[in-house]
């Protein structure tokens, strides 16, 4: 990094280097075996069997989410490779046993570590979040993730001070994108009342303008600031009557929205600024 600051900026204009790096460092670490005991703190991990890589993922709680991954019930990995083994050019008939484990714990960057782990590795076990990364042909800095880590606290810092220095946009103003990001809602006394994270900001503004069964922010408006009660259909309580969620969309159109684009740290900003402001629509902190 050549004695560069870790700006939020800088790690947003060097994310695939960064990642690169991260990713070169998960590939480096040991496999895991039973004598380690796994962390219940935020991380990545590549599930491999004979040093092929066949499927990656992120988790808030390594312990909890790899203990879910080795058990045929609840395993996503395996359950992929029952469906898909005789597709693909892997062997054949393997036991969950027979699948190894590596991973990494991740102060910031594990969504994105995860997409341009499934591109670059790449692991065919994987069905979503596909395509999310480019294909990185370049030379790798092996110290860049180690760094970024280490000074997560203060990079996620600056970047709530980035992001809250946009001015909000009307939400019928608003010009959303196809790409990963950020965005921070607020009403019509500017006040916040709704932070999220997407893969694709774009197609989550137009779920959170009209579609109340896919959109938590619908339904918290609803119920929290407009006291309706959720209607149950086919055993879901996600859908208003049609008149109030006409009501939804009025509160909605009033409101204001900051759209960013995040190429790296977009779980972990959500979470600091959800943490740190705490707007009335999110759920609970995280």
């Amino acid at each position: 990094m050549n004695g560069e600051k870790l700006s939020w900026e800088f790690c947003q204009n060097n994310s695939d280097e960064i990642l690169a790096s991260g990713l070169e460092r998960l590939r480096s670490v040991k496999k895991y075996d039973s004598s380690i005991r796994l962390p219940s703190t935020a991380g990545n991990y590549v599930i491999s069997n004979d040093n092929t890589p066949l499927y990656t993922g992120e988790a808030g709680d390594l312990a909890s989410r790899l203990k879910q991954q080795f058990s045929k019930n609840t395993s996503t990995f395996y359950k992929n490779y029952a469906q898909k083994q005789s597709h693909l050019e892997i062997k054949q008939n393997l036991q969950i046993e027979d699948f190894d484990v590596k991973f990494i714990e991740t102060k910031i960057g594990r969504k994105e570590l995860e997409e341009f782990g499934i591109v670059n590795l790449p692991t065919p076990l994987n069905k979503l979040q596909r395509g999310k990364r480019d294909i990185y042909d370049s030379p790798m800095q092996s110290d860049n993730w180690d760094k970024v880590q280490s000074e997560y606290s203060e990079i996620i810092k600056d970047g709530g001070k980035t992001v809250l220095t946009f001015k909000p946009v009307n939400w019928v103003d608003a010009k959303p994108f196809p790409e990963s990001g950020l965005y921070v809602i607020s009403n019509d006394s500017d006040e916040i009342i709704y932070i999220g994270e997407s893969s694709n900001v774009g197609d989550r503004y137009s779920t959170h303008s009209k579609n109340t069964y896919f959109s938590a922010f619908r339904r918290n408006l609803g119920t929290k600031l407009l006291g309706f009660r959720l209607k149950e259909k086919n055993g879901m309580k996600r859908y208003f009557e049609p008149d109030e969620n006409g009501q939804v969309d009025d509160y909605i159109r009033n409101c204001k929205i900051i759209l960013q684009i995040v190429s790296f740290g977009r779980f972990e900003l959500e979470e600091y600024l959800i943490r740190t402001i705490q707007p009335i629509l999110n759920k609970k902190s995280k």
